[in-house]
């Protein structure tokens, strides 16, 4: 075909060929013409194969749409009906809203009354509480009354007996006790030659220029009652220094503890044997039982209860034990011995017999005086109106040589922990201070010291301590006896 296309092109004229061109250009028109054709019938067939399907699913579609038309207009009936209930419920509603507010109204107002109601309930709780708690103690009490009525009861009927016995009693000691009361307990001058010397002293002291400024240095730091009784020895030395005589000094309490001493004594106070006197619990060789440490128990009472506790158990110093007596009343407040110091043979001697009748055995009995010193000197027996004691030197009576030491010496001798320190040396009182510094100074034990002896003694050994700066508090003791000054005592302790 193409051979002949090329054959015709050659040798056919120019008009020809063109009607040629064209003829053969329709012809492949038509031959694609057909091709297509046959494109499209197929097309036309698939198209109604597929227009066979639609109209099918047309069929079902219009099927189901008429399913769903019924159902819509079911829907819309059911939801007029909806509505409708839906109206009806919101009608409800605003009613039941209404029905709220109201309940919500009326919930605030019971919510207040029921706070109300719940502080009353407290309140009423609280006073039912505490009327039960005192029905309670009503009931305790009554239950104790009834028991101490029935108490008394018995005690009346007891009593009613007792008076009875009172009665017959007192109208025998009546006339006693009315003797007594009415006696008057005077201070008589110059009834004892010791204090009679002692106050002389005092009373020259008092006239002495820097007599104040001693006065004012021994009650500084002193306690209320110390005070008050430094002034009372000083007021009573003013009033029995102006005449000789009899003086109503003492006051009521001091009248009946004296009183009340004098009586003891006369119940109590008996002779065993020559060598033997017993005044209740207490034995001595000789009659000499002091108030100050019988009665007193030397101002031992006077100490804190930590100071007690604390010589409990440490060694006691008796420096001028005389025969024993303080001895024997210091050994009950240790456990540990108490080292007795008295330098003269005789007096010695009694401290020995002293110690064997009571039975003491933490007594340790030293022939020696303490002094600032240590050899020998000659000491001589005077009457202290206490039984016969030690002063250095003297014209009176016997003379005897004694042994001398320090307390420092013996303390480190004897490797001794001392608690308390008991000194009466008939105004050597210093000296011996002197020759126990060091012990005072490592041990600060408590110091009872006799301060009666000289005006010197009494107005400066306490502000002597106090220099020290050991930390001693002090008091001013006098016991209740029948003197102005004797047996004054400074209590220094550290506590």
């Amino acid at each position: 075909m193409q051979r002949i296309k090329q054959f015709l092109s050659r040798f056919l004229p120019s008009p020809a060929r063109t009607f040629h061109k064209k003829h053969f250009e329709l012809i492949n028109l038509i031959q694609e013409s057909k091709v297509e054709l046959g494109g499209i019938q197929t097309f036309v067939q698939e198209s109604k194969a597929e227009l066979c399907f639609v109209q099918t699913l047309a069929q079902e579609i219009k099927v189901e749409l008429n399913s769903i038309q019924a159902l819509v207009q079911e829907s819309d009936a059911e939801q007029n009906n909806t509505q409708k209930t839906l109206q009806e419920i919101k009608v409800e509603l605003n009613s039941i809203q209404a029905l709220v507010q109201e309940s919500d109204a009326e919930q605030n107002n019971t919510q207040k009354i029921l706070q109300e109601r719940k502080v009353e309930l407290n309140n009423i709780q609280a006073v039912a509480q505490e009327s039960k708690a005192e029905l309670k103690n009503i009931q305790a009490v009554a239950q104790e009354s009834k028991a101490e009525l029935k108490n008394i009861q018995a005690m009346v009927q007891e009593s009613k007996a007792e008076l009875n016995k009172i009665n017959t009693v007192v109208s025998k000691m009546s006339g006693y006790i009315t003797r007594n009361m009415e006696e008057r307990v005077l201070y008589v001058t110059r009834a004892d030659a010791f204090e009679a010397r002692v106050l002389g002293a005092f009373s020259s002291f008092r006239q002495r220029d820097d007599y104040g400024k001693a006065y004012l240095n021994l009650i500084s730091g002193l306690d209320k009652e110390s005070r008050k009784t430094v002034a009372q020895i000083n007021k009573r030395l003013e009033m029995i220094s102006e005449k000789e005589g009899s003086f109503d000094l003492f006051t009521q309490v001091e009248q009946q503890q004296i009183r009340h001493q004098r009586y003891y004594r006369s119940k109590n106070l008996f002779k065993v044997s020559e060598d033997c006197y017993c005044l209740g619990e207490y034995m001595l060789p000789i009659n000499s039982f002091l108030e100050s440490v019988f009665f007193d128990n030397l101002g031992i009472e006077m100490l804190d209860d930590r100071s007690k506790k604390e010589i409990g158990n440490k060694c006691i110093i008796d420096a001028g034990a005389f025969i024993g007596d303080s001895a024997l009343v210091l050994s009950q407040y240790t456990d540990a011995y108490v080292h007795c110091f008295e330098p003269m043979s005789k007096s010695f001697r009694l401290i020995e017999k002293t110690i064997r009748l009571n039975g003491v055995k933490n007594i340790i009995a030293v022939n020696a005086a303490l002094s600032d010193y240590s050899g020998k000197v000659e000491f001589s027996l005077i009457d202290s109106g206490t039984g016969s004691k030690a002063v250095e030197s003297g014209d009176l009576f016997d003379h005897e040589e004694v042994e001398v030491m320090t307390l420092d010496e013996y303390v480190l001798k004897n490797n001794l922990e001392v608690g308390l320190i008991k000194v009466d040396v008939e105004g050597a009182e210093q000296a011996f201070l002197r020759g126990a510094r060091e012990t005072i100074f490592a041990q600060k034990p408590v110091l009872i010291i006799s301060i009666y002896h000289n005006p010197e003694d009494f107005y400066y050994i306490k502000p002597e301590i106090d220099s020290w700066n050991l930390g001693y508090s002090y008091k001013i003791h006098k016991p209740i006896c029948h003197s102005v000054v004797v047996e004054a005592v400074l209590i220094a302790e550290v506590l």
